[in-house]
């Protein structure tokens, strides 16, 4: 039986375009805006990484994103679905992507629940992580500063670099395990009215880390110090735009903050109307990941300045350079280097509270995006499976307590570095891979209504910039690999391999399975009104048309979406027998 999504059930064909925009804003924009890109701009040349990852952008992330959201719109169908509609073949991409989505939030939603210890430890005045908080025998005795302490021992309670690896997960750590089972009850609650709920929510979570960042952009852009941060952000390094490690990190970089890949941008958009202007909102949701990428590459920066200005003139520590300072990895640069910089600004706690908020509403929003195309792959599932209907808030409940299960390997000792491993492997070649398939998806079974010059980039200059860089990194993870354990390694490894695995059985075993594409009298986007409200309602797929001045154009409905069509016990739904008559007229003419 169609599984019909709660948008469906008010009298709207779709979500609106505003409430589409902020859920494609809040899943975007995340963690990668705030603590990548800042790391991978001190590391990769200053401003001639941000000229690479704009490259990047044009030429392979908007292409993919925006053929996503086009074949949601055009589909109306979760991932799997869209894709198996194109050919049996590729249901194993749509698979692929829902597994790759499904790890890469047990993950990523640990980063919320650092930033819930922070916050908490944000109200107390000194700052737990503050020099003066600890004995400073005991910093003398580890050799580590304050904040760096407060991270790998308060905080993590990770191994030794010696033990890594080798004492297994090591213990549970019980305020992360609280800090993550807070995260994903908020998430729940926040996904269990669905689309609807959502929309209202995002107007305020979205927007609030874009407020939250100019007023700490204008707090420590005053600062002293905070330009010579400024000068090396935004100076140009020409020599590193010819290094094609910039590329492969650039490419990697959007593609993690954009998201194609992981198929919720497909199921997002599968909520849209057809009378949404796909391409706008495409256009208007990485010019705005992009903006606010840079805008908080800015923030960052200044306290960098500020940080280096006070250790070289006032505390005589000797002077670093700002990009020494931001070589450090994306994480620890904000929970170590930038909550030193919090320590001695006049107004600390509510900067410090400020700063880690938006970090944390920047996560939630993307998470609750996810956990948006969890549910709906959980409903269409089970839908095909034919079992029993799964309420929305049935569906989230199961999410929520399946990311929560998925984040308590996180949780342990080894978790940070195992956070690491997932995110170099699965973050980076999964996404890439995937993304490869749906170019040669969309040259092999495309469908009509993609921007022809758009076409022509994911035909030939996509496809060819990610193998470059999926080549290029492959090269060096063989020949110089990252530091990290021989397990952990394993560990990544094997994330690369479930999540591809799917991919490879649909090319091999569904490959020849006997398909007819839909005939031209039959169009993908009438075929996509799954819902059964939205076809009865709108048979011509037309928002902008109403019962009083249009009839229903019964040519025009793809009658294979009622060959399942049942009601509550079994039967055959009691419809108009006019329109009975056109659907079984219909499902009679041959094919």
């Amino acid at each position: 039986m169609p599984q019909a999504r709660p948008r469906a059930e008010s009298d709207d064909v779709g979500v609106e375009s505003v409430d589409l925009a902020l859920t494609l804003v809040g899943y975007c924009v995340g963690f990668g805006n705030a603590l990548d890109f800042p790391h991978l701009v001190g590391k990769n040349g200053g401003a001639a990484f941000v000229l690479v990852y704009v490259c990047c952008l044009v030429f392979v992330a908007f292409p993919v994103f925006y053929l996503e959201l086009r074949w949601g719109q055009l589909t109306r169908k979760s991932t799997w679905q869209c894709y198996k509609s194109f050919h049996p073949r590729w249901e194993g991409v749509g698979w692929s992507s829902s597994i790759i989505l499904l790890l890469t939030a047990s993950y990523y939603s640990m980063s919320c629940a650092y930033c819930l210890i922070y916050m908490y430890g944000s109200i107390y005045d000194p700052l737990p992580w503050a020099t003066q908080s600890f004995n400073t025998d005991v910093l003398e005795l580890n050799g580590l500063k304050a904040t760096q302490y407060y991270w790998d021992y308060k905080v993590l309670d990770r191994f030794s670099p010696e033990d890594e690896g080798r004492k297994g997960f090591g213990a549970m750590q019980g305020q992360l395990v609280v800090a993550s089972l807070c995260t994903w009850i908020l998430i729940f609650l926040l996904k269990r009215r669905g689309m609807t709920m959502a929309g209202k929510l995002h107007a305020a979570v979205v927007l609030a880390p874009f407020i939250i960042t100019i007023i700490l952009v204008l707090r420590v852009s005053a600062l002293d110090g905070s330009g010579d941060g400024i000068d090396f952000y935004l100076n140009v390094d020409f020599s590193a735009v010819y290094d094609p490690s910039v590329w492969v990190a650039a490419c990697f970089q959007i593609l993690f903050s954009l998201s194609p890949g992981t198929g919720a941008t497909v199921t997002i958009a599968s909520f849209a109307s057809p009378k949404t202007p796909i391409a706008t909102i495409a256009l208007l949701v990485t010019v705005v990941n992009s903006t606010f990428s840079m805008l908080f590459g800015l923030l960052i920066y200044s306290i960098l300045g500020y940080i280096r200005h006070r250790k070289c003139f006032i505390l005589n520590q000797g002077c670093q350079s700002v990009s020494e300072l931001a070589e450090s990895s994306g994480q620890e640069l904000s929970f170590v280097i930038i909550a030193e910089g919090f320590e001695h600004i006049l107004g600390s706690n509510i900067i410090s509270l400020l700063f880690f908020s938006c970090l944390f509403c920047l996560g939630m929003t993307t998470l609750t995006a996810w956990a948006e195309a969890n549910c709906t792959y959980l409903c269409d599932t089970a839908a095909r499976l034919g079992m029993r209907k799964i309420q929305w808030s049935e569906s989230a409940l199961y999410v929520s307590m399946i990311g929560f299960f998925l984040t308590l390997p996180f949780c342990t000792r080894i978790g940070f570095p195992l956070r690491g491993s997932f995110g170099h492997y699965g973050g980076s070649y999964n996404a890439m891979i995937v993304c490869v398939a749906e170019c040669l998806m969309h040259k092999m079974n495309g469908i009509p209504g993609v921007h022809p010059r758009i076409s022509f980039m994911l035909l030939t200059i996509t496809p060819v910039l990610l193998l470059g860089c999926i080549t290029w990194q492959l090269f060096e993870d063989i020949t110089d690999p990252i530091d990290m354990a021989p397990s952990l390694h394993i560990a990544g490894v094997a994330c690369i391999t479930v999540s591809l695995l799917p991919i490879v059985y649909s090319l091999v075993y569904r490959n020849w399975l006997p398909f007819e594409p839909p005939s031209s009298e039959t169009s993908v986007s009438v075929g996509s009104c799954h819902d059964l409200q939205f076809v009865l309602r709108e048979p011509s797929c037309d928002p902008s048309s109403s019962e009083s001045d249009t009839q229903p154009d019964f040519n025009a409905i793809d009658y294979t979406a009622f060959n399942d069509l049942t009601d509550a016990n079994g039967g055959q739904p009691d419809l108009d027998a006019s329109l009975w008559t056109h659907i079984n007229t219909l499902k009679a003419r041959p094919r």
